[in-house]
């Protein structure tokens, strides 16, 4: 039988108890990696990207950066000749097209 006393001192029951109030997103040890899509408007790989992105939404926190805005000048020098470009928790990870099995293979990485 648990008691006050012996729930307190049970190893992991906070995060047991929470867990039953909670989304395991919240409880979670681990936040999802980020994925950064840098791209702007009017840009058709963009929009084939996108696509090709959606069985792995939920799998990720996912990020757009218009390049075009002024406060991503840096973005736009940089990448403006190669949108869609793709950083994984802020390392660059791919561009122009989606390759699945390289995305896959770096989810795995992250976990």
């Amino acid at each position: 039988m648990l008691t006050r006393t012996n729930l307190i001192h049970t190893p992991f029951t906070f995060k047991r108890i929470i867990g039953l109030f909670c989304s395991r997103s919240y409880v979670s040890s681990k936040a999802k990696p980020t994925l950064t899509m840098f791209t702007k408007e009017e840009c058709s790989l963009c929009a084939e990207a996108k696509e090709a992105l959606i069985p792995f939404m939920d799998k990720v926190i996912f990020n757009e950066v218009d390049i075009t805005d002024a406060k991503n000048k840096e973005f736009f020098y940089k990448y403006r000749f190669d949108i869609p470009v793709f950083h994984l928790n802020g390392k660059y990870l791919m561009k122009h097209r989606i390759n699945k099995e390289l995305l896959d293979t770096a989810l795995s990485r992250e976990e």
